[in-house]
């Protein structure tokens, strides 16, 4: 059984694949995504909901999931094509789209 998940280690974001007899870690460029995602949604919204997400979400336990779905949920535009790009194209090599 493999297993798959989101995780933040010394300011870097890293997927990690987890199976019975090995563990692989592939770090995700968060830079190129978070700044195409800014791009895309303005720099004053993206800021408001990068705000809105800090304070949700203070001193809690979080996932990559929390962070795209509020960002799914405030932005004006769509940023589908965006995650699907950058998460699951690239680093775990499924597209969802």
């Amino acid at each position: 059984m493999t297993a798959g998940c989101f995780v933040w280690v010394n300011g870097s974001l890293y997927y990690m694949v987890i199976s019975e007899t090995e563990v692989e870690m592939k770090k995700i460029v968060a830079g190129g995504f978070l700044y195409e995602l800014m791009s895309a949604i303005g720099k004053d919204e993206f800021l408001s909901i990068i705000s809105e997400y800090c304070r949700t979400h203070a001193f809690g336990i979080v996932s990559t999931y929390d962070f795209l779905s509020i960002l799914q949920e405030r932005a004006s535009v769509d940023v589908e094509y965006i995650i699907d790009e950058h998460i699951y194209e690239s680093i775990i090599g499924v597209g969802l789209g």
